[in-house]
């Protein structure tokens, strides 16, 4: 059984030791806004009615988060420290770390006998993603005040149907969150997503 001095006295046990430590002591880089490659992963889709803005609507929820890919590591990113505020890290990094991101919201229009009322507008950033993962609505012939007229359907689209797709994730700061300690914590969060073509 060895003691402390025969420990000591190994110097390729103090030099393996030593290594061990450093390879666990790695530098910490927190992650920052950007543009991050990675692929959609746990989609899910809901629907809601709610109000909002003073009048009660109804929706299509899209959720899904991105996890973020090993080819990342041709982006670099710039982390500032207390000693460095030129800190750069590569993208590989962040490799496999998971993001949430916000919903996207598909508005219903109502029909006759429905409560809550149309909001159009809100289907901009719908119709952004779908143009993303390349989902096209169809387009149609009806007739407005007696003439005929071209409309473009908004694009439907199922929750599998957008998993493991690559997208380019526009990352920024979520909405902050209070820990069991009572301390605030900062979280990020996929604002929007863009096409990532492999």
């Amino acid at each position: 059984m060895s003691n402390i001095d025969d420990l000591f006295a190994d110097k390729e046990t103090i030099l393996s030791a030593d290594k061990q430590r450093n390879d666990d002591d790695k530098p910490y880089y927190p992650m920052t806004k950007g543009e991050y490659l990675g692929h959609i992963v746990e989609p899910t889709m809901v629907e809601r009615e709610f109000n909002m803005q003073g009048m009660k609507v109804k929706a299509t929820i899209f959720n899904f988060k991105v996890k973020i890919d090993k080819e990342n590591g041709i982006n670099m990113y710039n982390v500032p420290s207390q000693t460095d505020p030129n800190r750069t890290v590569k993208g590989d990094y962040y490799a496999d770390k998971v993001i949430k991101a916000r919903g996207v919201f598909k508005y219903h229009e109502p029909s006759e006998n429905d409560q809550f009322q149309a909001y159009n507008d809100g289907n901009k950033s719908y119709v952004m993603f779908c143009e993303s993962m390349g989902f096209k609505g169809e387009t149609v012939e009806s007739e407005v005040g007696g003439k005929k007229v071209v409309v473009n359907n908004l694009a439907t689209f199922q929750p599998e149907e957008i998993y493991n797709k690559p997208v380019v994730a526009v990352v920024g700061p979520g909405k902050p969150w209070v820990n069991n300690k009572g301390q605030t914590c900062k979280s990020w969060e996929v604002k929007f997503v863009k096409a990532w073509n492999k």
